[in-house]
């Protein structure tokens, strides 16, 4: 058996040696993604394994991985909003994700940058950097006990989150598209009551059509003055425009996130001017002492790189053994 690893990062090669010499698969290494004009690589091997950052939406793409016989390919992520399963299903070719992987790498992400919000950890750290050490009356911070968090999106990730706000003293609010029956969350019928009644809303939703800017004008206005938004899934479930004019307006007291629209013109550049820098949405986040935006590295612990590396590969392996 053959499987080619594409984009293969430094931070997986000893759980993905590991896999092969305990599964005594053959894997070779790409350092970059699937594209059109690299489709011939796939020729000779059973499957391929990706962790795509660029779309693949291309229907000369599916058509390849047909030509080849590539019916069973995995993602190591759980996101899979960068394929074409229309495409996929046209040409026979099934998607595997890392559903099941290691929940409290995101889940305890979302958590630190709820926290750094309610205790202003950007002002702060910038006082810090100036030297100015007294406190002041925007350093003060909240106390976890005395809130509601709201969790939209209530799987693996979602529910481990709310369990550990629930640990830190907060009252615990949930919506799932399914009813979901918990001692730690009081669910709710909608996500607008959310919006509504919670100091701090946590995402953690698939990026889907029915979920693209679910977090607009409207649903901003709903939140409480002096609420907090944090978004550790995909940067499209948020209006970005509308979250920094709420931010600016001072209707929401800050904002943390790991994802952000359109963030590959900015994540997976290199050599960026700053001009390119501040006409993207990223520039003018990153001027808001409100606004705390990391590059999309809430899933990035050891835990869970192994176990995206070992569930992708099972997969693969499971279906060419049937």
């Amino acid at each position: 058996m053959k499987i080619l690893v594409f984009n293969a990062k430094d931070s997986e090669m000893e759980y993905l040696k590991e896999w092969g010499q305990r599964n005594k698969v053959q894997l070779d290494y790409r350092t970059y993604s699937l594209k059109k004009d690299n489709l011939d690589e796939i020729e000779g091997y059973d499957s391929i394994c990706l962790h795509q950052s660029k779309h693949l939406k291309d229907e000369e793409i599916y058509k390849g991985l047909a030509k080849y016989k590539m019916n069973h390919i995995a993602t190591r992520s759980i996101g899979v909003d960068m394929f074409d399963f229309d495409l996929a299903k046209k040409y026979g070719i099934e998607i595997y994700n890392t559903a099941g992987y290691s929940p409290s790498a995101v889940a305890e992400y979302s958590l630190m940058l709820g926290l750094m919000l309610v205790r202003n950890y950007k002002k702060t750290m910038r006082a810090m950097d100036d030297r100015s050490f007294a406190p002041k009356l925007d350093f003060l911070g909240r106390e976890i006990g005395s809130m509601t968090v709201g969790v939209i999106g209530l799987g693996n990730i979602g529910m481990t989150a709310a369990k550990k706000w629930h640990g830190l003293g907060a009252k615990v609010i949930g919506y799932n598209r399914s009813p979901k029956e918990s001692d730690f969350v009081d669910m709710r019928a909608s996500i607008d009551e959310i919006f509504e009644e919670a100091d701090l809303v946590s995402l953690h939703l698939p990026l889907t059509e029915e979920t693209y800017h679910m977090v607009d004008e409207r649903r901003l206005s709903l939140m409480k003055k002096g609420s907090y938004l944090v978004n550790t899934s995909r940067g499209d479930l948020v209006d970005t425009k509308a979250l920094i004019e709420a931010l600016e307006s001072e209707h929401l007291a800050g904002a943390g996130l790991d994802v952000l629209e359109d963030e590959l013109s900015i994540f997976a550049k290199r050599d960026l001017t700053e001009e390119e820098i501040n006409k993207h949405y990223f520039g003018q986040l990153e001027k808001m002492d409100q606004a705390i935006v990391t590059q999309h590295i809430a899933y990035f612990t050891d835990n869970a790189v192994r176990d995206m590396v070992n569930i992708s590969l099972d997969s693969i392996y499971k279906n060419l053994n049937k």
